[in-house]
């Protein structure tokens, strides 16, 4: 399960520093990465983390990553969307009376990634460029070359 931790890891700082070099002063961004750069969404969250979560003002709109095979995509969207329903009931004190918002992006084994157009729009930011897609892309595709390479490995 590390292997595929790491891949997780990985795509989600990608999507981490894109989102951080975009959002005004007035965000905070909260990435559940153990990276100093990034606040922990453990600061705002008393159980259940999101991947991501940008704090503006009194809102919080979080992004929850999933990577999945091709033909679950749309499975995996529901369970996360289910996952995080409650996820208001979940705040900590101080962010109680924060407006919250969830969002998903899924990215497939060979790299196809889902439309971000609304969390985008709800952030203030463009949408996702090409660059970043080829970014997650070729993160993506090496680490599930990796995970295959190292599937018999016990040590990974």
């Amino acid at each position: 399960l590390e292997r595929y931790k790491r891949r997780h890891d990985h795509v989600l700082s990608i999507l981490a520093q894109w989102i951080k070099d975009r959002v005004g002063i007035e965000s905070v961004l909260f990435a559940d990465l153990s990276n100093p750069n990034f606040n922990s969404p453990a600061d705002i969250f008393n159980s259940r983390r999101p991947d991501i979560v940008v704090q503006q003002n009194n809102r919080l709109v979080t992004l929850e990553l999933t990577i999945c095979h091709e033909t679950n995509a749309a499975t995996s969207r529901d369970y996360k969307i289910s996952k995080y329903m409650d996820l208001q009931n979940k705040l900590l004190p101080g962010f109680a009376n924060f407006k919250l918002t969830n969002h998903t992006i899924e990215i497939t084994s060979l790299g196809f990634i889902s439309d971000t157009t609304t969390f985008t729009k709800q952030i203030n930011i463009d949408p996702m460029p090409s660059s970043i897609k080829q970014s997650l892309f070729k993160s993506t595709v090496s680490d599930l070359y990796s995970i295959y390479c190292s599937r018999n490995s016990l040590d990974s």
